[in-house]
């Protein structure tokens, strides 16, 4: 399964409470673009300026309000190598 970091976008998990609103203010300087809660205490936020997992993680995970920051990626499975079967080729 080959997976691609999607360019600013990161799963953001938080603690009980912490709201939409609070993490569009507290990433503002990487110009949010979008908040959507896809479960309990964990957000996918998506930011116009990307400066990496690292720095991402290094700067923004001191709050006491961010539990974890990940990026988000992509999956695609692989293709098998596979010879189709026809009805004709039995």
């Amino acid at each position: 399964m080959k997976k691609n970091r999607v360019i600013g976008e990161y799963i953001i998990t938080v603690k009980e409470g912490t709201t939409e609103e609070f993490l569009i203010k507290y990433f503002s300087s990487l110009e949010v673009s979008n908040v959507k809660k896809i479960h309990d205490n964990i957000f996918l936020i998506k930011l116009g300026i990307d400066p990496g997992p690292e720095k991402i993680r290094s700067d923004y995970l001191d709050n006491e309000r961010i539990i974890d920051i990940q990026p988000n990626y992509e999956y695609q499975l692989e293709r098998s190598k596979r010879k189709k079967i026809s009805p004709d080729n039995g």
